[in-house]
């Protein structure tokens, strides 16, 4: 048996992938999409608001579909916010009408829709005091954000921090993030992003175009205990080494490849790449690599970013937002790469 408010609808609008290619071209908002059914230890969410992360359009593109196949067609997206609008019979922590938000990968329904399906355990409660859209953004983001800070990067108080590529989600986040736990932040970007992150608490800021981060950061006493990278790039780990200090670590999302196709050449070199590095960390290498994938399900430290929100410490930057009929655009702006902090996705106009 399972928990319902009232007769739940057969079919819902969404923003359905109907091949692999450029979602400006592929993703297609419908109106008459399946409402998805939910299993024992799922909820059923009706959705307000949703947010785009890269590998949502990578996955679009086909790029990933060696490791990340969907079968078409399929509702993109992750993050959500949203009403919890049933509980499968296993479900013990949310009820009919609560407030939820979070990732719902790998075994989601979709989130860019109506209605989502997300496993009870990916669920968290969100904060009381931000908007549906900044509730939104923070999952994915979020997680990545503190995860690569603290989970990996073992952030302390008074330690120095470089951000490359700190406007977008995650790095928007990692600068706020490093700030609140007593940190030094340095950042990357264009010079348009200049205020913008500097308004986020970064205490340096480096022109990625006419400023080259190694020269800036070479000195001993400006060299940094953390480099957290969220652009990737075949020299940064070469290039990470002249500014940590012995003992620091690079910790990145990407990778030395900014390709977005993730095939089996690029996954072996990656672990080739990683698997070298750590090894030569074991044996007297004074700076240490570390490569991770976000883990979705860290309630943990979902809930630790809910608490600096609600305390004002903690901010999602909106930089958009789309009318679901627009998912398409979204994905060709996310895909530009020259978001500052989120892009929304606004699915239910009960989302004021």
């Amino acid at each position: 048996m399972s928990a319902e408010a009232s007769p739940l609808p057969e079919k819902m609008t969404a923003a359905v992938v109907v091949e692999y290619g450029d979602g400006k071209d592929v993703v297609k908002t419908k109106d008459d999409y399946p409402v998805p059914k939910f299993a024992a230890d799922q909820l059923l969410v009706e959705v307000r608001t949703a947010s785009i992360n890269p590998v949502d359009w990578k996955i679009v593109t086909g790029k990933m579909k060696l490791f990340v196949k969907r079968d078409l067609p399929f509702v993109a997206g992750f993050d959500f916010a949203g009403v919890v609008a049933a509980v499968g019979k296993d479900c013990t922590r949310f009820k009919v009408g609560d407030l939820v938000y979070g990732d719902a990968a790998p075994n989601g329904s979709g989130s860019f829709a109506e209605y989502l399906t997300v496993d009870e355990a990916k669920c968290a409660k969100p904060s009381e005091v931000q908007t549906w859209e900044e509730r939104a953004g923070v999952p994915l983001a979020g997680l990545t954000a503190i995860q690569g800070l603290v989970t990996h990067g073992g952030l302390k108080a008074g330690q120095r921090v470089l951000v490359l590529g700190g406007a977008g989600g995650v790095g928007h986040f990692a600068i706020q993030i490093a700030k609140i736990l007593g940190a030094y932040v340095v950042a990357t970007g264009s010079e348009s992003s200049k205020i913008f992150l500097q308004s986020l608490g970064a205490d340096k800021f480096i022109d990625r175009n006419s400023q080259d981060w190694v020269k800036e950061l070479s000195a001993e006493d400006d060299k940094v205990q953390i480099v957290f990278d969220c652009v990737g790039g075949h020299d940064h780990w070469e290039r990470s080494q002249k500014v940590l200090v012995d003992g620091g670590i690079m910790v990145t999302i990407v990778g030395d490849s900014q390709d977005h196709a993730l095939t089996v050449g690029s996954v072996l070199s990656t672990g080739a790449s990683v698997i070298g590095r750590k090894i030569g960390s074991w044996f007297g290498d004074k700076k240490r690599y570390h490569f991770f994938l976000t883990e979705s399900a860290d309630l943990e430290s979902l809930n630790q970013l809910t608490k600096w929100a609600d305390e004002r410490k903690l901010k999602t930057v909106v930089d958009k937002v789309y009318p679901i009929e627009d998912a398409n655009l979204m994905f060709e702006a996310s895909a530009a790469g020259r978001t500052k902090g989120k892009l929304i996705l606004k699915v239910s106009e009960d989302s004021n």
